[in-house]
C-alpha cells in the first residue's frame, strides 16, 4: 500500500518570524511547508511546487490575498489550491470579497496554532460543496444507494417514494404546531434523527464570524443559547459563507492523521453534512448533522438535509417574537 502524503502548505504573511514558526508548527504534523516574503517569490513556489493549501495575509506585500486569489484563478490554480486569507479584523465586506474570489476560509489574527491547525485538517477532508441556488430533486429521483434509484417503474422506489413524502409532511405539520418555538424546533430535529440516526444534529445561529450560538438539538432540549466560538467549527462558517450545503468526509482512521487526532480532542472526525437555513432570504445559520462512524454519505441524506434546513427556516420565518434568540445570545 503507497504511504499516504501530507498536503503542501505555502504560508504567506507579513511578519517573516510569524511564518517561519507556523511552518515549523505545522511541519512538526508532518505537513510540507514553504514561507515566502513577497508576492513574485509566491507565484514561482505555487508555478513550480503547486501547494494544496495557501495561508496567506490579506496585506502580504506585493501580492495580497485577494490579488493572489485573482491570479490563483487566471491560470487554473484554484481548481487544486484552497487559500485560508489571514486579516486583522473581520468586517464583513472583506470576509464576502474573500469568498467571492474563491477564499475558502477568512481568519483573524493573533492566529492561535491549535486554531489554525484545526482549519488545516479541515481543508485537508475531502469534502463537497453544493449551493442552494442547486435544484433540489424530487422525492421520486432519490437514491437509496449508489446504483439503486428511486423510479416510479418499481414497486421498492414506489414505496420509498410515498415514505419520504409522507416523512415530509410530518416534518411541515410539527414545522407549524402552536408548541413553543424552542420546543417545535428540538422535536423538528428529533422527528429528522429518526431518518438519521445520527451522533447529534443541531440548529445553530450564526452572529459573526467568530460567535455562533445552538439554537437546538434533537438530544437535549436545555441547549439553545449555548455560546460556540466559531473559529472551532470552519464547517459552520463555510456553509454561512458561501451559501451552500456542504458534506465531509470521515477522517478518524486516516493514518496520517493519527498524531493529529490524539494532538487536537475538540477536531470532530465524523462525517458531516452542513445546511444554511435562512429565514426572510437571509442566512440564519445553520443544521449541522453529525453522522455515525464509519457512514457514507447517500445522496437521499443530502437532499433530506436541505429540505429539513428549508422547513427549519420556515418555521422560524412565521414565529413573529424571536426574542428568545437575543435574550439567550445577549
Amino acid at each position: 500500500m503507497a504511504k499516504e502524503k501530507f498536503p503542501k502548505i505555502l504560508i504567506c504573511l507579513v511578519d517573516p518570524a510569524r511564518g517561519k514558526t507556523t511552518g515549523k508548527y505545522l511541519s512538526s504534523f508532518g505537513y510540507h511547508t514553504k514561507v515566502c516574503q513577497r508576492g513574485g517569490e509566491a507565484k514561482e513556489i505555487i508555478s513550480t511546487w503547486e501547494p494544496n493549501l495557501i495561508i496567506c495575509d490579506l496585506l502580504f506585500p506585493h501580492l495580497g490575498a485577494f490579488a493572489m486569489l485573482k491570479w490563483l484563478k487566471s491560470y487554473d490554480y484554484d481548481q487544486r489550491t484552497s487559500m485560508i486569507v489571514i486579516s486583522d479584523h473581520n468586517s464583513k465586506a472583506n470576509v464576502e470579497a474573500a469568498f467571492a474570489l474563491g477564499a475558502h476560509d477568512y481568519m483573524t489574527k493573533p492566529l492561535e496554532m491549535e486554531d489554525l491547525l484545526g482549519r488545516v485538517v479541515f481543508h485537508s477532508r475531502k469534502h463537497k460543496i453544493i449551493p442552494e441556488k442547486q435544484k433540489i430533486p424530487q422525492a421520486g429521483a432519490l437514491k437509496v444507494g449508489e446504483n439503486e434509484p428511486l423510479t416510479p417503474g418499481s414497486k421498492r422506489g414506489e414505496d420509498e417514494r410515498m415514505r419520504s413524502h409522507r416523512y415530509i409532511e410530518l416534518l411541515l405539520e410539527q414545522a407549524q404546531s402552536p408548541e413553543s418555538v424552542e420546543t417545535r424546533l428540538h422535536h423538528l430535529l428529533k422527528m429528522a434523527n429518526v431518518k438519521y440516526k445520527g451522533v447529534r444534529i443541531n440548529l445553530v445561529k450564526y452572529e459573526d464570524q467568530v460567535t455562533g450560538f445552538v439554537v437546538a438539538s434533537h438530544d437535549c432540549d436545555k441547549v439553545s443559547g449555548l455560546k460556540l466560538n466559531l473559529e472551532k467549527y470552519p464547517e459552520i462558517l463555510m456553509s454561512v459563507n458561501t451559501n451552500s450545503t456542504m458534506t465531509i468526509e470521515n477522517l478518524e482512521n486516516a493514518p496520517m492523521y493519527k498524531s493529529i487526532t490524539q494532538h487536537l480532542q475538540n477536531i470532530q472526525f465524523n462525517s458531516l453534512i452542513v445546511c444554511p437555513v435562512m429565514v426572510h432570504q437571509k442566512v440564519f445559520g445553520t443544521i449541522s448533522i453529525r453522522l455515525q462512524q464509519k457512514r457514507e454519505i447517500a445522496e437521499s441524506e443530502i437532499v433530506f438535509a436541505q429540505i429539513l434546513a428549508r422547513i427549519v427556516g420556515l418555521s422560524l420565518s412565521i414565529e413573529n417574537n424571536l426574542s428568545f434568540l437575543e435574550s439567550k445570545a445577549s
